[in-house]
């Protein structure tokens, strides 16, 4: 996100190197809705969950993918 890198660049280093871990949205996913099966996650609260995930601009998917 431009506020996070502008952040690094005032403490950290002008120059910062920034490294992207890529993984496809479904993986993501699909390995929450793993995570609240594992968590015995009633199935009705799971979709509501990915639901909101997938809103624009919601964490931890959405606005990470904007950025």
């Amino acid at each position: 996100m431009p506020d996070n890198v502008e952040m690094l660049k005032k403490y950290i280093d002008n120059n910062v190197k920034i490294i992207i871990l890529e993984r496809p949205i479904l993986e993501v996913v699909s390995s929450f809705v793993k995570l609240f099966n594992d968590n015995k996650i009633d199935e009705k609260i799971i979709e509501q969950r990915v639901s909101k995930m997938l809103e624009a601009n919601s964490e931890p998917i959405m606005r990470s993918l904007g950025g």
